[in-house]
């Protein structure tokens, strides 16, 4: 009986890891979309910065 019980609790564990690796690697995937898309917003606010400097320093000198 506790052999039984044992075997099934191995199953279930071996289950329950599949499923956390898949939420894992999904988890992951989210997490690198994020990033690519705060690099893109931190890129394009650096180029609107750099923008805006050249802008006042236009305003400046006149």
């Amino acid at each position: 009986m506790l052999c039984e019980f044992n075997t099934d609790s191995l199953v279930e564990t071996e289950e329950l890891k599949d499923v956390l690796k898949e939420f894992d690697t999904d988890w992951l995937v989210e997490t690198e979309v994020l990033n690519d898309e705060l690099n893109e917003f931190d890129t394009d606010s650096l180029v609107e910065t750099e923008v805006l400097k050249e802008l006042l320093n236009e305003f400046d000198t006149n």
